[in-house]
């Protein structure tokens, strides 16, 4: 069961292998996009030995990135410890996503050789549970009986935008669902489809998947109003 409701108003949310072997998928380009649900997702973890590590920037910055130059180093770091998501290859770098505690994302190239790999591994069902959050949305999930979830969410657009606040034009969107895991992921919409990508255009539709310590989630852009989407990776609150 699942219900899916938008509306426009005001609103304000609270809202990194030994090296890297497994087998990823080349990046011919240079450029990192970041994970995603349809992703071939490694989970990988800054190695103790590596005490920081910057990321670096890819091909949107020079033809020479990613590489070990100063001129592809990038600002932001992580540390021994940190865990990232991981996509893309290029050379000796990685694509990895990381976001911190407080649902910020940071998203480019790590060279392999500073990061772990992390077996991927069946979480139990109580490891979905609690209230999950990215910039501008958040999501409640709760046990439910005979080993389903009970999902409710809220994803926002607009509202760290003062003037779109202050005018009252924030775009709403919200879920609500009652699903059972399929091992890692979980798939409901608003009308009964025996896949993501069989729900009726315009019809609300989520998939989720729970790695390492992220909620990975994509939806078909009907789950709200326009521009609002519930798509990204999420943190526990």
């Amino acid at each position: 069961m699942m219900s899916c409701m938008s509306n426009a108003m005001a609103a304000t949310f609270i809202f990194a292998l030994a090296a890297i072997t497994p087998a990823r998928a080349q990046s011919s380009d240079g450029h990192c996009s970041g994970a995603a649900f349809a992703d071939d997702l490694g989970i990988a973890r800054v190695s103790r030995a590596a005490a920081k590590v910057n990321f670096v920037r890819g091909a949107h910055a020079s033809p020479a990135c990613p590489a070990s130059s100063e001129a592809c180093r990038d600002r932001p770091f992580l540390v021994a410890g940190d865990t990232v998501l991981t996509s893309d290859k290029h050379g000796d770098f990685v694509c990895a996503t990381f976001v911190n505690s407080r649902a910020i994302e940071t998203i480019g190239w790590l060279p392999a050789a500073a990061l772990e790999t992390v077996p991927i591994t069946p979480l139990p069902l109580a490891q979905w549970q609690g209230t999950w959050r990215r910039i501008e949305a958040q999501i409640r999930i709760k046990p439910a009986a005979g080993g389903a979830l009970t999902i409710d969410g809220t994803a926002a657009w607009g509202s760290h935008d003062p003037d779109r606040v202050a005018r009252g034009s924030v775009r709403i969107g919200e879920i609500s669902a009652t699903a059972r895991p399929a091992g890692d992921t979980v798939f409901f919409s608003d009308e009964p489809a025996p896949a993501f990508e069989k729900v009726p255009e315009g019809v609300c539709a989520v998939r989720m998947r729970r790695i390492a310590n992220y909620l990975v989630v994509e939806d078909n852009k009907s789950c709200g109003g326009m521009n609002v989407s519930f798509s990204g990776i999420y943190v526990r609150r």
